[in-house]
């Protein structure tokens, strides 16, 4: 899972702002220089700075520190030692220095932001996601300021809950800051404080076998001369509950299951009094007129994919384990908890997944590096619809990196640095480094083409999803002149190209051997498209509430107030006896009575989820010259971005 906790409020004594700077302003011994580079890009405070930047992230499993990053080189001479081929020069890192696939993108970037400042190391620091709030303690002891970049993944309103984000809009007049997706920036965006920058893009949906939906006659053919025939187009595009539990239905044998078991995403997301509603409104509805008979008929449904009779899942949901089920050893003895990837794709012990729905690149790398692609063949479609007359939903993990606030009360060795301006320097080196990283095609380019060895298996491109805008171009892309070392020159823009790159590095969703046709797709998988939609369309119905404040805090520790929803396989058992457990017989009843209660303390500690970050930011940020609160934290904006169905 994607979702943690992580930061608790015990590091708040440590992370009280000091006066100065903490409104992003500098004093007369330092300024901004407005100059840039000759690209027209990075500002030459950046390009002439010389400073060590510090970049945490997390790697599940692993600690340690790399130092200078951007001494990487993907290619080796004859010796077998990394190099630059232009000029010969050696350098640190070659793939076999990498040895996270995670790390990959970092090195691969931060190479490429080497050239055009050549005198900045970057450091990568990096622990298991458990480790994550101690390490941050630990450095700050240390070297008395945060980390200058924080990796936490989508998390960045917890990071600013305890003023460690930079307000980012003190960088607004950079050209990266204006080419990132609208939506993706909304996502950081709390009143008028910009809490961090978007680093990927995971979209959240179902993964299908698209070989079964053929194998047991559910569709005649999926794909034809290459392409998706009209036949899964439309099937695709009814994709509602009805037709997802008769495909489930008619691939689910003695040997093979519809679904790997049931997760909450798949009637949260299809139901848009829960999500959707919650994020336009900040609310939800679950009990009301409309709601009920739809409601109950999901509820039946999701309790018809459990029941263990039916025999449509991998997983059962018993008495011990209701919340994340069981493999069910009497049909799949091989069938191991926590290997989703290979029971779905290598063993294919079953049709449908949404386990594991930010697993989009990783699905494709298996097949791969398995040579599976003769064997299987995989879409990625948005969550089901209620009925035809629904929007498509796809749920997304917009992550993002915070420039750490490097002003921080409470150090002797800080003070100097925040007076004499390297602090705000490398504050200001940090920041542009993570807008190169998502949005300048060189540094797209370098990602692509990064080699790595993961296990000792040698793996090529580290990228995600686009974040920039569709149809962004920069101003040096223009100029004949500079344009020349343009590696996107062959499309139409930025975000054209970095979908094409995509595909070439993730190909399981490339219908043919050609190259991915990003302006019609007409060789891209049908439900990879729709999801595309969901995403960039002209109406967008992606949902990401993992970054509203949705913490409240009881005994000084924070509760998610979707916690007694998003648990409701295992928060209405009766710990005696399996009445109300998913699978049961009284399922439906024990939920839909209980719902009123669930919805009231969504409700009523919604607003008060707001209201706790903005004392918190206030606490932490500040006052303006007039004694009034320098931010105004508020929904305000938050769906209001080019293309949303909630304006």
């Amino acid at each position: 899972m994607k979702k943690h906790n992580l930061l608790k409020v015990a590091l708040l004594p440590l992370l009280l702002m000091s006066a100065a700077g903490c409104d992003g302003s500098t004093d007369d011994s330092y300024s901004f220089i407005k100059q840039v580079d000759k690209y027209g890009v990075l500002p030459t405070s950046v390009t002439d700075a010389n400073v060590s930047i510090d970049f945490l992230v997390y790697i599940e499993g692993q600690k340690g520190v790399i130092n200078d990053i951007g001494n990487y080189s993907p290619y080796l001479n004859e010796d077998g030692e990394p190099y630059v081929p232009e000029t010969g020069e050696l350098r640190k890192y070659g793939p076999s220095d990498v040895e996270y696939h995670e790390a990959a993108k970092y090195f691969a970037a931060a190479s490429e932001f080497k050239k055009y400042c050549p005198d900045v190391e970057i450091n990568l620091i990096y622990c298991s996601i458990g480790e994550y709030n101690k390490t941050i303690q630990a450095y700050r002891e240390q070297y008395g300021h945060l980390p200058h970049l924080m990796w936490a993944t989508d998390h960045v309103v917890e990071m600013m809950e305890v003023g460690m984000a930079v307000d980012v809009t003190q960088y607004e007049d950079s050209p990266y800051y204006d080419s990132y997706n609208d939506y993706m920036m909304s996502r950081f965006r709390f009143g008028n404080f910009q809490a961090g920058f978007p680093i990927a893009a995971e979209p959240w949906g179902v993964f299908v076998n698209t070989s079964d939906l053929e194998e047991y006659n559910v569709l005649d053919k999926v794909y034809e001369g290459g392409v998706c025939t009209d036949e899964y187009k439309d099937w695709v595009d009814n994709f509602t509950w009805d037709s997802f539990m008769s495909a489930v239905k008619a691939t689910s044998t003695d040997d093979h299951a519809g679904l790997d078991k049931v997760v909450e995403y798949l009637l949260s997301y299809s139901l848009d009094t829960v999500n959707a509603k919650f994020l336009s409104e900040g609310q939800v509805d679950l009990t009301g007129p409309e709601v009920d008979a739809v409601m109950s008929r999901l509820l039946g449904l999701e309790n018809e994919l459990a029941t263990a009779s039916n025999g449509y899942t991998a997983y059962i949901h018993d008495g011990t384990a209701p919340q994340k089920g069981t493999p069910d050893k009497t049909k799949y003895p091989n069938l191991a908890d926590w290997d989703g990837l290979k029971n779905f794709v290598e063993d294919q012990y079953f049709t449908f997944t949404a386990s594991a729905p930010w697993s989009l690149t990783t699905y494709s790398q298996y097949i791969e590096q398995h040579n599976l692609q003769d064997e299987i063949t995989i879409d990625y479609l948005p969550y089901p619809k209620v009925d035809d007359d629904a929007f498509a939903y796809s749920g997304i993990a917009v992550e993002g990196l915070t420039v750490g606030q490097q002003c921080i009360i409470g150090s002797d060795d800080n003070g100097e640095r925040c007076e004499n301006g390297q602090a705000l320097l490398e504050q200001e080196v940090a920041a542009n480094f993570a807008m190169f990283f998502g949005c300048d095609p060189r540094a797209i380019e370098a990602r692509k083409n990064v080699k790595y060895e993961f296990n000792g298996t040698p793996y090529e491109g580290s990228l995600t999803l686009p974040i920039i805008k569709r149809g962004f171009q920069f101003d040096w892309q223009e100029d004949p002149e500079l344009a020349v070392n343009d590696p996107s020159l062959d499309y139409d823009d930025n975000w054209q190209y970095q979908l094409a790159l995509w595909l070439e590095v993730y190909n399981a969703y490339v219908t043919n051997d050609q190259p991915a046709d990003v302006e019609d797709f007409t060789n891209v998988s049908y439900g990879l498209t729709k999801m595309l939609d969901t995403i960039y369309g002209d109406e967008v119905s992606t949902l990401n509430f993992w970054n509203e404040p949705v913490n409240v805090y009881e005994n000084n520790e924070p509760r998610d107030i979707f916690d007694k929803w998003q648990a409701r396989y295992s928060h209405f058992v009766n710990l005696d006896s399996n009445s109300g457990n998913l699978g049961s017989a009284d399922y439906v009843a024990e939920v839909m009575a209980r719902l009123a209660e669930v919805e009231e303390d969504i409700n009523s500690n919604a607003e008060k989820a707001w209201l706790d970050l903005n004392d918190k930011v206030y606490i932490y940020y500040g006052v303006d010259d007039n004694g009034e609160p320098l931010y105004t934290i508020d929904r305000t904006g938050r769906n209001d971005y080019e293309g949303s169905i909630f304006n």
